[in-house]
């Protein structure tokens, strides 16, 4: 294992790995198109590269994450720290186009997207694990603590609550704003572990349901939400509306007041609800 970061070793939490194996930790400077190249470079040679970068960044990235990586089908990782809203940062660091960019990469690029630490630590071992490139989508600052569900692989969607006519699905950290939402309600929830590649297997999971309220700290009209409803259309019989970050610069403010500007907050996920299951 190799470790690689663009000029931000205490921001993504190496500076204990590039302590303990200094000969295996690469800072490359604020380059991350290189970066991604050379870890494409080290998979190819037969190292397990991961590359820790804040969400906003990698965008710069974009080109080498498609030419270099996908379309060879290297096992890079991506450790991609800050995605979603990350509070006072400001307009450039708002992490919410990553699931966008990641959905439209070939070769089965899996985009998985944790809500609880325990989640997290598995994940990015799973990922280890793989022939082909894969990122880990995370939040700024800690995830909840939450029971792992072995019983479901790492990168398959999770039943919290059983379909229902109206059932929301959530990823990443607002799983738990959805939860809250959804108590004493009759919905039905899902933890959306995998963000893309999507298919008929996730919209098999929604068998029964006729209305799916997709939760994300994501880009509202190109996100997993987005790609759910594509699918949905094909099917002609699943009404899906996407909660997420609207198409515009989002300013630097607490994370609860991003929240409440995108409609995320549990209050506001509950109305949505409250009127869709009517």
């Amino acid at each position: 294992i190799t470790a690689i970061t663009a000029a931000m070793p205490a921001g993504t939490g190496l500076c204990a790995f590039k302590k303990q194996f200094p000969d295996r930790f690469f800072d490359v400077g604020i380059a991350e198109q290189h970066a991604v190249t050379m870890a494409a470079g080290m998979a190819s040679a037969g190292l397990r590269p991961v590359f820790a970068v804040y969400s906003t960044f990698l965008q710069r990235g974009y080109d080498q994450l498609l030419h270099d990586v996908c379309l060879q089908k290297l096992p890079v990782v991506f450790g991609v720290d800050r995605a979603g809203l990350v509070g006072a940062d400001g307009e450039t660091h708002q992490g919410v186009y990553d699931i966008a960019y990641f959905s439209t990469l070939p070769n089965g690029f899996k985009l998985l997207s944790p809500s609880s630490q325990e989640e997290l630590t598995a994940m990015l071992g799973y990922a280890l694990t793989l022939d082909s490139p894969c990122a880990v989508r995370y939040s700024r600052g800690l995830l909840p603590s939450r029971k792992l569900n072995t019983a479901v692989p790492l990168d398959e969607w999770e039943m919290v609550k059983n379909i229902k006519p109206c059932t929301v699905v959530a990823s990443g950290r607002l799983l738990e704003n959805a939860e809250k939402a959804c108590e004493g309600l009759p919905v039905g929830l899902i933890n959306a572990r995998l963000l893309c590649p999507l298919g008929q297997k996730e919209l098999r999971m929604l068998d029964g349901a006729r209305c799916v309220i997709t939760v994300e700290d994501g880009s509202r009209d190109s996100g997993f939400g987005a790609q759910l409803a594509r699918l949905a259309c094909a099917e002609g019989n699943l009404r899906v509306l996407t909660l997420g970050v609207p198409s515009v610069p989002i300013c630097a403010a607490t994370p609860a007041e991003q929240d409440e500007l995108c409609g995320l907050t549990v209050d506001q996920i509950r109305q949505v609800v409250l009127k869709y299951m009517r």
